[in-house]
Formats: structure tokens, sequence, C-alpha cells
């Protein structure tokens, strides 16, 4: 008989026998359940188990682990379930347990009668890839939090700081027009304060800029009511020209675990708001003070004042 053709597909299968061993990327043949018919040398040493080992085993059982995706469900159930080629990026495990990231290139094999016969399966590890895009989204997460701090910085030079130095130059002005010996001593008390505060704030904010992350932040133990009448010294020039009271209904041994410029601007923006906003008809004042609920503590302040239109502000 003529065994012609039975050579020809007998080198054909040398040839692809050869260049399925010799490619640097892993090359599986699979039965119908996923179950290992043969693969290369190539994904041999990328999950280090023989080919002896492995024969038979399904994948789930040979290389997927808890951070694998599952076969019967999600995404690649339902590539697999498609009978359409995929690709899919997953992570597998090796035999002694470490992961790796592989992108599988995955071929359904049909037979003459369209009834599925095999899987062909390319393994490519892309473990130093996904390290690369990990070590970038971590930066950019950087980068994002490094400008969050310096939209804060920004935020709180322009208003906390703004309210230092526009008491410190006041207070200046005043005293070197007064004659008044017992309002110059005052004064001077007014302009210590004033230039204490702005100093405790500027240590206190240069710490922002230091950290690697906003969870670094050197948060501490800080008695609000002091931060409150932090925010009065700040604020005393401006309630003193609109005749403002300022009401903080507060324990002393009330503190809160926060990083101390925050509250400082917290506080401030929100008393300084209030005393902006102030209703000339009315004698100002804002109230600070706190309610416990069951698992927390609320801090509420209120003001007199013309309050917020909320059909144009209130989203």
């Amino acid at each position: 008989r003529d065994i012609q053709k039975e050579h020809q597909t007998e080198a054909e299968l040398r040839k692809l026998s050869l260049v399925a061993n010799s490619t640097s990327n892993g090359v599986l043949i699979l039965g119908t359940q996923m179950e290992v018919e043969w693969f290369n040398d190539s994904y041999a040493k990328m999950s280090a188990y023989s080919l002896e080992e492995a024969k038979g085993k399904n994948m789930v059982q040979l290389v997927h682990g808890p951070k694998s995706l599952k076969l019967t469900e999600g995404k690649l159930h339902e590539k697999i379930a498609s009978g359409r080629p995929f690709a899919i990026e997953n992570i597998n495990y090796r035999k002694n347990g470490d992961e790796y990231w592989v992108e599988s290139r995955v071929t359904p094999i049909f037979d003459n009668d369209q009834k599925l016969s095999n899987y062909i399966s390319i393994e490519i590890d892309i473990s130093e890839r996904k390290q690369k895009e990990t070590s970038f989204q971590k930066n950019m997460q950087l980068i994002a939090e490094q400008n969050e701090r310096l939209r804060s910085f920004a935020h709180i030079v322009s208003h906390n700081f703004r309210s230092h130095g526009s008491n410190i130059q006041q207070l200046s002005k005043e005293l070197m027009v007064t004659g008044d010996e017992m309002l110059r001593e005052e004064l001077h008390k007014f302009l210590d304060t004033s230039a204490t505060g702005l100093m405790e704030a500027l240590d206190e904010l240069s710490s922002l800029l230091k950290v690697d992350s906003a969870s670094d932040l050197p948060t501490e133990e800080l008695s609000v009511l002091e931060y409150c009448e932090r925010v009065r010294q700040i604020l005393a020039r401006q309630s003193m020209e609109i005749n403002a009271e300022l009401h903080f209904d507060i324990p002393p041994n009330f503190k809160v675990q926060f990083y101390p410029a925050y509250l400082e601007s917290v506080l401030f923006n929100l008393i300084s708001n209030a005393l902006r906003y102030h209703d000339p008809e009315k004698e100002p004042w804002v109230k600070v003070w706190l309610e416990d609920a069951p698992n927390f503590t609320r801090l509420f302040v209120a003001d007199n004042g013309l309050g917020i239109d909320m059909e144009r502000h209130g989203d």
C-alpha cells in the first residue's frame, strides 16, 4: 500500500512537536474537562511539574489556588463556555506553592462532527510585567496622594495662615498708632499669641509634605476644646469687629486621634464661614458642641447667620 501520505503526516507531526518543544512559551494540550494530556518542556519549567506528574489531572488540581479565577464561575467560565478562542490573565501556582501570573491563549479544537475534542493553550509567564504594572499603579497612587496633600497645604495656607497674617498685620498697625500704654500691653499679648499660633501651625503643617502616603500622617490625641480656642485666637479680631460670640460646649478632656493641622483647618473653616456669612441684622453667635451616639460622638457647629441657599447649593 501507498504509505507516502502517512510519512508526510509523521513528518509534519515531528515538525509540530519540534516547534512546541522549542518555544519559550508553555504549550498544553487539554481534554474536554481541562485535564492535562500533554505539555512541552517550557511549561514543565514554568509550573515545576513533570508531564508524568501532571498527566490526567485537571488544571484546577494542578495549578489553580486561592487567587485563581474559577473554571466553574465568573469570567473564565464564561470564556470557556463560549466555545471560541480566548485570552485571559490568571494567577497560577507552581508545584512548591509559589504564585505566578500567566496569560493563557486558549483555542478549543473540534472534530469533523463539530464535537469538542481538546483545548490547546499557549501559556506566557507575565509575572514581571504584572510587577511593573503594580509598581506603576503604586507610584501613580503616591503621586495622587502627594498632589492631594499639596492641595490641602495650599488650602490651609490660603485660609488659616491668611488670618494669622492679617491679625499680625492689623495688630502691628495698631501698636504703631496707639499711645495708650495699657492698650499697647494688651496688643503685645495679642501679637505674641498670633505669632505663636502661626509658628505652631507652620510646624504642624510642615510634616504634611514629608510623609510618603496619607496613612503615614502623624496623628495625635488632640483636645478638641484646645483647638477651638486656637481658632478663637485666630479669629479674635474678626469676631470683635462684628461683635460675635463664640460658645464652645466641649469637655476639656474630650480628645480625638487626628492630624493637628487638619483639625485646626476643619474647625477654622466651619467657624470662619459662620462669621463671614453672618446676618448683619442680628448679634452673631457660633456654637460648637458634642452629642454622644451609640458608637461614636458627633460634633456640631451651628450659627445664626445667613445660612445656605439649598436650592442653589444643596447638591
